[in-house]
């Protein structure tokens, strides 16, 4: 169960988070991952997740205390990674009885832009104490290579 408490100040900050995620996305397209999870959510409770590359593969965790890993689903598609599920309160708490609420329950999702595309087959994840590990094989960003070009001359 969670606890909805309306604050106008709150309100005015996600307000102004939206209308900067959207200057973002109109002038330079950066941002837009998080302002379009976000905007999905409502400005919900998201997992934390942390990307990044290990031995040629990507790695991605995310913290899901609290998460029982059967509320966890993951799916891969052309070369993003959707982590969703749902974090459920253990019991109602009367609202007499609450000094302080900063748990977050609910639904969420997050999605992570992968560097290249993936085969879904060869992705392995983990679940240790709250943590989900992500391990996708060969996703990790490849440095360009550089080709010299030979110019043929007319004469």
């Amino acid at each position: 169960m969670r606890i909805e408490r309306k604050n106008p100040v709150i309100d005015d900050l996600q307000d102004i988070q939206r209308d900067i995620g959207r200057f973002f996305r109109r002038a330079v397209g950066f941002g837009t991952e998080t302002v379009d999870n976000l905007m999905r959510t409502g400005g919900e409770w998201m997992p934390a997740i942390d990307v990044y590359a290990e031995n040629g593969d990507l790695v991605v965790k995310a913290e899901l205390s609290g998460v029982d890993p059967k509320d966890v689903n993951l799916t891969v598609k052309h070369n993003a990674l959707t982590i969703s599920g749902e974090r459920k309160a253990k019991k109602e708490i009367s609202e007499e009885n609450v000094y302080r609420l900063e748990t977050n329950y609910g639904k969420f999702q997050r999605t992570i832009e992968l560097p290249k595309e993936v085969n879904p087959e060869d992705v392995k994840a983990s679940y240790s104490n709250g943590v989900l590990e992500v391990r996708l094989p060969g996703a990790a960003k490849e440095e360009p290579k550089e080709h010299k070009v030979q110019i043929k001359f007319n004469q």
